[in-house]
């Protein structure tokens, strides 16, 4: 699959290869130049096009850094290409129309075609170079947008599954009214419709990847893994599933159908993904996660509280909320990644809630717990590692500044109302907290008030005093 963006840049690629030139015959050059004129000025359209796309990535964020730096390079590029003030520099499209203009006027029409079909041969490789660039950046980001709609589209069916499931609990296939009929079959055409789709679409990145494989082997394989994934995975048969499912108002069974089609795609989303690109670990990250687990953690002890003081003569609605319940703990846990026990056991427990089974469901419960108190030392782990390498760097600049004759010490260093406060970053973070760290570095660039200049010169006298320090 070619993205319209790819589809310009080839056809102007295309639309530059060297003329052929018929030296004798001037209303074929006249037509190479009337030809090379519309290069010249789709190639500025499609800059400008481009230039929008930057503004798109930045301001919107349709993309990462990387890629509105990319779109940007493209642009200039190919605005150099159809810059008439370039012509006289280099070999660019209007001064390909200079040579054929001169073949025609002047008396060496042989000389000059020849210098046009050189330029236009050093315009396609160009245009080559800018196609290979925009695909490296772009190609896969096409295939995983395909493949997260059709997440979306999965999750928003599997929403109203529940919701469904939720009119018609315990009720049997002939109990349900007409309305309840249409829309269990409504849900069933569009699950099966999505199942051709996932289908649909590992065909295509396979075939993409064909095609890529010649420009970009590296991306190319990421196509590849990502369809092997959907295929091996078998995706579409489990979307086949929830469509049977929904028709045998199994309405639950297809819900665990429908994620674990949403489990699949994500699979292929993240064979997509380039590793180079993930965003490293941070302190302020680290903490959040670890944050978030704690609260997760709270959450399933009173879930495992409320399961156990539940009685034999409780009804199918109480199990029906602990189990909405313990499936948002589910869910949570599985958008934090990287904790696919706990996840797993907090599934389990939800299923064994579904199904009024008391005691396998606290199991299960217990279980999630103790996977979850191990990634909490996992984590607790990384965020000491961290904070010990960064006090280590920290007294590492501490002391090549205390070398530095010309370095100021903080004493000396006195910031103005109004100055931008550039210097003593290691010092800002010393002891501090992962937050309180992150909302100081956040800061870093904002005008300094007056009114904490004696506050921060006694933190810095202290700082230096050491273990003297009052």
């Amino acid at each position: 699959m070619t993205s319209p963006t790819h589809r310009v840049i080839i056809g102007l690629g295309l639309a530059s290869i060297a003329l052929g030139a018929d030296q004798g015959i001037d209303r074929e050059v006249r037509q190479q130049e009337s030809s090379q004129k519309s290069v010249a000025s789709l190639t500025t359209t499609t800059a400008k096009q481009m230039d929008v796309l930057v503004d798109e990535y930045t301001f919107n964020r349709l993309g990462d850094e990387g890629q509105a730096q990319s779109l940007t390079q493209i642009s200039q590029s190919l605005t150099k290409l159809a810059d008439p003030a370039l012509a006289g520099k280099e070999k660019n499209m209007p001064w390909v129309q200079n040579r054929l203009v001169a073949a025609r006027s002047s008396g060496d029409a042989a000389g000059e075609l020849g210098k046009a079909s050189e330029g236009q041969n050093e315009i396609v490789a160009r245009m080559d170079d800018l196609l290979k660039s925009a695909q490296k950046q772009f190609g896969a980001m096409q295939q995983k947008q395909d493949l997260q709609q059709l997440a979306e589209k999965q999750k928003d069916l599997q929403e109203q599954t529940q919701k469904l499931a939720d009119k018609t609990l315990g009720k049997q296939d002939k109990d349900l009214t007409t309305q309840e009929k249409v829309e269990k079959e409504r849900l069933a055409q569009k699950q099966d419709q999505l199942k051709d789709e996932i289908k649909k679409a590992a065909d295509e990145m396979r075939d993409q990847a064909k095609e890529e494989a010649k420009q970009d082997p590296e991306q190319a394989k990421k196509m590849e893994d990502a369809a092997k994934e959907l295929e091996q995975q078998k995706a579409d048969q489990d979307a086949q599933k929830a469509t049977d499912d929904i028709r045998d108002n199994k309405l639950e069974k297809a819900q665990q159908d429908q994620q674990d089609v949403l489990d699949k795609l994500q699979k292929a989303q993240d064979q997509m993904q380039d590793k180079s690109q993930q965003p490293e670990d941070t302190l302020a990250k680290l903490d959040e996660q670890l944050n978030k687990l704690d609260e997760l953690s709270q959450k399933e002890q009173d879930l495992l509280k409320n399961t156990e003081q539940l009685k034999p003569e409780s009804k199918q609605s109480e199990f029906n909320q602990l189990q909405a319940q313990q499936k948002d703990v589910a869910q949570d846990l599985k958008d934090m990644q990287q904790m696919p026990e706990a996840q797993k056991n907090a599934e389990d427990a939800a299923k064994d809630l579904a199904q009024m089974q008391q005691k396998p469901a606290t199991e299960d419960m217990k279980k999630a717990l103790e996977a979850m108190d191990k990634a909490k030392k996992d984590l607790q782990e990384k965020i000491s590692k961290l904070q010990k390498d960064e006090q280590a760097k920290q007294a590492k600049e501490s002391k090549q500044q205390q070398k530095d004759p010309k370095g100021k010490t903080p004493k000396e260093a006195q910031l103005q109302e109004g100055e931008l406060a550039k210097k003593g970053e290691a010092a800002w973070q010393v002891n501090l907290q992962p937050q309180d760290r992150e909302t100081l570095n956040s800061s870093a660039s904002e005008k300094f008030p007056r009114k904490y200049e004696q506050a921060l010169g006694q933190y810095y006298r202290d700082l230096a005093a050491g273990d003297q320090a009052p």
